[in-house]
């Protein structure tokens, strides 16, 4: 039973003749719960409750991104409102502390500076049905935008270029490509590809993930927000799912590092020197720079279908 039935309970069971101490007893509600009134004003009781909904469709959200998403919805409100009532709702959201390698080499990671300098490229696994599928996700690293986003029930070296070669068809071509020292990213095929298109490699060191952090923490949004809350049955439905993902994470979802910006916005602030919010679907990058295809905003996605 909810607080407020409880309470209407003790309020029945004392009209009828009991003392409130035995109608609380009987509603097992304690006296201090049944005194007590919200001190939350009529005007924070609706933002409250938008609060919970983005909270509750996006159960990663903290306070500060939930401010963002607020103040785009056109909410006049600054985020020490939003943390109260945030944090009263106990919303608060905890993560889990990683522990920190202490000593070893220094290593001087690339640092992005412009848009296409640095691609970083990841995998990360899945299940659908009784078949793991491998998820290969390319992001430009500068402006934060999901490049493109792969699946199969397995990839070689050569699937990994293909994927390289229809991200290079929509975006241009990047001077570095960053990722760790797996097998595929190591392949012969992708060397001969990059030293044919004068692209250069960035390996990170072994055991070191976080040289290529913006992928690791673009891809664990992507499982938390997307690939684990789901139960897959095929690739067909990764596909999809990932697609969808893919079009909300560079249209809708506010970024902390691009002062909440999505990576769209931010891309084209950086091509253009002009920024325009395009969220509810605006399709004007798509417009703006493939005037006659629809591949900015909705690029096609290529699933590989290897073995049965």
């Amino acid at each position: 039973m909810t607080r407020e039935g409880k309470r209407k309970l003790v309020q029945e069971l004392h009209d009828k003749g009991l003392t409130i101490d035995a109608a609380l007893k009987i509603a097992g509600m304690k006296r201090s719960t049944y005194y007590y009134r919200s001190t939350v004003k009529g005007s924070d009781e609706v933002l409250l409750e938008k609060i919970k909904e983005i909270a509750f469709k996006h159960p990663y959200y903290g306070y500060r991104r939930i401010w963002a998403v607020l103040r785009r919805q056109g909410y006049k409100v600054n985020k020490k409102r939003v943390y109260r009532l945030y944090s009263m709702a106990k919303l608060v959201l905890f993560t889990e502390k990683r522990r920190r390698k202490k000593g070893g080499d220094k290593y001087e990671v690339i640092e992005a500076e412009r848009i296409n300098h640095i691609w970083s490229m990841d995998f990360c696994f899945i299940r659908a049905g009784n078949r793991r599928i491998k998820v290969l996700a390319i992001e430009d690293e500068y402006s934060r935008v999901a490049l493109g986003i792969f699946c199969g029930y397995s990839m070689t070296g050569e699937d990994v270029v293909s994927a390289i070669k229809k991200t290079m068809e929509i975006w241009g071509k990047p001077e570095y490509i960053k990722s760790d020292n797996g097998p595929e990213f190591r392949s012969r095929v992708l060397e001969r590809f990059m030293e044919k298109n004068r692209i250069k490699s960035s390996f990170i060191e072994k055991g070191k993930p976080y040289q290529n952090g913006h992928t690791e923490r673009f891809i664990g949004s992507l499982k938390k927000e997307c690939l684990l809350t789901e139960d897959f049955e095929n690739l067909q439905e990764v596909n999809e799912s990932v697609r969808r993902y893919r079009e909300f994470f560079n249209k809708e979802r506010p970024n902390q590092s691009l002062d909440y910006q999505t990576p769209l916005e931010y891309y084209q602030k950086e091509v253009t020197g002009k920024y325009s919010s395009i969220e509810g679907g605006n399709n004007n990058l798509s417009r703006l720079f493939f005037p006659s295809l629809n591949l900015f905003i909705n690029p096609p996605f290529f699933t590989y279908h290897t073995g049965n």
